[in-house]
């Protein structure tokens, strides 16, 4: 089995998937193949569909046109989970204690009083 820089691209594997996987592929990672295929990994074990993949390309293009690596997408996607987990209806403790000391520093600007918790 030849291991040269064409053996992924002339694999059947890779003919047969998905055209926007091949088109990343061809895109992103056409000198750094090993990153490619550590990428697909990722995805199949945690079950990451390429959308999620193409959503973090801009972030990264923000930060580093020339760095498109596996690590940061894979950094990048395991964060965008984390950020859906989060409350925003207001109902958290973190939440509620901002609120109010939010409140008791706008009571003691508008008072000059010192204000009691």
């Amino acid at each position: 089995m030849a291991n040269g820089p064409l053996t992924l691209t002339n694999s059947l594997a890779l003919q047969q998937a998905n055209s926007k996987i091949i088109n990343f592929c061809e895109k992103y990672f056409t000198t750094n193949k090993r990153d490619f295929v550590e990428l697909l990994s990722f995805m199949k074990e945690f079950e990451v569909q390429i959308e999620k993949i193409e959503s973090a390309i801009p972030k990264m293009l923000l930060i580093n046109p020339t760095d498109i690596r596996t690590d940061k997408i894979k950094l990048l996607c395991m964060n965008n989970d984390s950020d859906s987990n989060i409350n925003i209806n207001g109902e958290d403790e973190i939440y509620q204690n901002s609120k109010n000391m939010l409140h008791l520093y706008e009571q003691l600007l508008n008072t000059g009083k010192e204000v009691a918790m």
